[in-house]
């Protein structure tokens, strides 16, 4: 149980570790629980806070939408120094 626990607050940690950096430009995008291999691709996706929300959760994110959304930041980045979720939209 411990180590769950661990887990699920790693990326919170490294999170505020990131943002007590300087200068240093980074983005965290991290999927939903519904990342799935079987959704059907869309193109579409949603970024936004992560925070647990049973609504957005409720539609399966394909891998290749998550694919999508991290590409897309890298060749047009739309946030800076933020934690963001990719969701289904």
């Amino acid at each position: 149980m411990v180590s769950r626990t661990v887990r699920s607050w790693a990326p919170t940690l490294a999170t505020e570790r990131l943002r007590a950096t300087g200068g240093t430009d980074w983005l965290v995008l991290s999927p939903p629980p519904g990342l799935s291999p079987d959704a059907e691709p869309t193109g579409r996706y949603l970024l936004a806070e992560p925070v647990a929300d049973a609504r957005r959760w409720a539609q399966p994110l394909a891998h290749a939408d998550l694919a999508t959304a991290v590409l897309d930041e890298l060749d047009h980045p739309t946030a800076r120094r933020a934690h963001l979720a990719v969701y289904a939209a």
